[in-house]
């Protein structure tokens, strides 16, 4: 019941309301922090009181476009609109209140939402919005029937409706427009495009979310882009009627390489195979074909069988699983440049769960049983589970913004220096043939993303954090070749694009300064590095103006953390001591805002990394 008041209806429901008759901080997920998400109202000592200073605040909070005020002004006609029914359309009333009522607190108590969803739910109550909406405009009946007899009828009733047009639905109006106008943006666009145009020809891609399937299904029915390549969601294959589509060609697609039939994967059936091991089959690895012949088979052997409770459900005996490699077909497909001929491995050795695979995992192995390396077979990168990759992160190569399966060892873990294993990131999984993904990348039609004009929401800043790590890593990698001015024509593109300062997520941009360090250009390390630094000295000022920082402790010391990494980095390759004995000075000034979280010895004293830092951190 608390969680349902305090979190369902107070938290969930209560931001959404005020969002649209107060106003709203940002257009980023809150997630019970301050800085958030949260309702914002324009009036400073009310916002300070619930959300901290208000003060200082950086440009990319004042510039958000999705940082809108309205001073209460809805809310309080919408009131005044309710107080005017209730005296004098109580009928009516009932009628409205019930209305609102179920449109709102009733949909969040049956759809019962949980803690933090993948995105917020404000448009399931949207409904009870419209009814406010109509309170508002008694509002206008409320304020004409209190100001009717203090002047001419005609005059005040023109008055008031021109101060309540301006007050409210204009002011609504100029505080959305920048954040709700589509034109012009073609953001989404370009991150289908970039997915599809990373295939090879004829490619399979497996496709697992919303984000990563609808606007590509979007470039091939409407735009006729890459209609070669088959789109397998991996939500939708566990279902038969989707399974029967994809069995046909679609566009100049051909159906997907399978081996099962309509019958042994319909509605109810085969919705989960369970691990059993099988002492026959103790420390045995069966090749792929065999494990789908197996799932495939109606015998009594693969399925447990318990007569007495009427269960019978298909097991696999072992989950080691060798995948034969076809090394003519891989070539004579591009799957592999013949350059890296020698890097093929001879099969490949993959441990599924050893708990259960439901039905879309057994389709595409089932896939992966057939393809016989005919056909390249990518994945969007959506995930990090190790069984939406079919358990072959091992063997990924990127080739712009998909991963292809080749058949070359990557290994997708490493050992730490204290000897504990961990495993890669997405942001570090696969192999890169630099020639390849740099011929891909040119294909990308970027448009008007860097025009400063159209409205870059925060679904479309996370997206670039995909395109901007990937277009880092293929410039490592030209650096890691010698080759310098490509590493450098790539770097130089990610950043005229996807400016640092106009895209977020500033970690992903921390590598910058060292990658043009190594490329021998130091005054793009520096450029880089003084926009980095500009960003989180604007963060700090801020945060120096909290009452209480212990409430904003974490920020500064990831701020603080990232400014020293820049620090680090400058200290690491830049030759000029007088350049970093000045930026060093700095960060000593900025330190000292917050000299009440500080030790006492530490306050004249700040130690930098006396190493190089990790060039990208996720």
């Amino acid at each position: 019941m608390k969680f349902m008041i305090d979190y369902q209806f107070g938290y969930m429901y209560g931001r959404y309301f005020m969002w649209n008759f107060v106003g709203k901080q940002n257009d980023s997920q809150g997630h019970l922090d301050i800085e958030n998400g949260n309702w914002l109202s324009g009036i400073n000592f009310i916002d300070e009181m619930r959300l901290g200073s208000q003060q200082s605040l950086p440009d990319d909070v004042k510039n958000n476009k999705g940082r809108n005020t309205y001073f209460f002004l809805p809310l309080i006609l919408g009131l005044l609109g309710l107080l005017y029914q209730i005296k004098w359309d109580k009928k009516n009333l009932y009628v409205l209140f019930l209305f609102f009522a179920f449109t709102g607190f009733a949909i969040i108590f049956y759809t019962n939402p949980k803690p933090f969803e993948p995105r917020e739910r404000d448009y399931a109550v949207v409904g009870s919005f419209y009814i406010f909406a109509i309170w508002i405009g008694f509002g206008v009946l409320y304020l004409y029937d209190k100001l009717k007899n203090f002047a001419n009828k005609k005059t005040v009733a023109l008055a008031i409706s021109i101060v309540s047009l301006i007050t409210v639905p204009a002011l609504m109006g100029f505080q959305n427009w920048d954040d709700h106008d589509r034109g012009n943006r073609y953001t989404t666009h370009l991150n289908a495009q970039a997915y599809l145009e990373s295939l090879d020809p004829n490619a399979i891609m497996f496709t697992i979310g919303d984000n990563d399937t609808f606007p590509l299904w979007y470039m091939q029915e409407m735009e006729g882009i890459r209609t070669d390549v088959k789109l397998v969601n991996t939500s939708l294959f566990a279902t038969d009627w989707y399974i029967d589509q994809m069995k046909r060609k679609t566009y100049n697609a051909d159906p997907i390489p399978t081996s099962l039939e309509h019958d042994q994967y319909r509605y109810g059936t085969l919705d989960v195979a369970y691990y059993y091991p099988l002492p026959q089959f103790k420390d045995t690895v069966v090749t792929i074909d065999y494990f789908m012949k197996w799932i495939g088979s109606n015998n009594d052997v693969t399925y447990y069988n318990d007569s007495e409770n009427g269960v019978k459900e298909k097991i696999y005996p072992t989950n080691h699983i060798r995948i034969p490699v076809n090394k003519a077909n891989v070539l004579k497909n591009g799957i592999v440049a013949a350059k890296d001929a020698d890097k093929i491995v001879d099969h490949i050795d993959i441990t599924i769960s050893d708990r259960a695979i439901t039905k879309n995992t057994i389709l595409m192995l089932d896939i992966l049983a057939n393809f016989d390396w005919k056909k390249p077979l990518y994945f969007t990168g959506g995930s990090n589970d190790d069984n939406e990759y079919i358990w072959l992160k091992d063997y990924m190569q990127l080739d712009g913004m998909a991963y292809k399966f080749v058949p070359i060892l990557t290994p997708n873990k490493y050992r730490t220096s204290d000897g504990q294993v961990r495993q890669k990131s997405l942001f570090d999984m696969g192999r890169i043939d630099p020639e390849k993904m740099y011929a891909n990348i040119q294909k990308w039609n970027w448009r008007n993303i860097n025009d400063g004009k159209i409205y870059l929401d925060e679904q479309t800043k996370r997206n670039a954090i995909s395109l901007r790590n990937n277009l880092m890593r293929l410039s490592e990698e030209f650096l890691k070749q010698k080759d310098t001015a490509s590493a450098k024509e790539v770097l130089d593109l990610s950043l005229y694009k996807m400016p640092i300062e106009d895209f977020g997520h500033y970690s992903i941009s921390l590598g910058y300064p060292e990658i043009y360090y190594k490329i021998g250009d130091t005054e793009s390390a520096r450029k880089t590095a003084e926009i980095l630094i500009d960003i989180f000295q604007q963060k700090l000022r801020h945060y120096s103006t909290y009452k209480d920082l212990e409430s904003v402790f974490d920020n500064v010391d990831t701020d603080l953390y990232m400014y020293r990494n820049i620090l680090g980095q400058i200290e690491e390759f830049d030759l000029d001591r007088n350049y970093l004995e000045k930026l060093q000075d700095d960060f000593i000034e900025n330190v000292k805002l917050f000299s009440d979280l500080l030790p006492d010895d530490t306050q004249e004293t700040v130690p930098l990394p006396q190493q190089p830092l990790d060039s990208v951190l996720p």
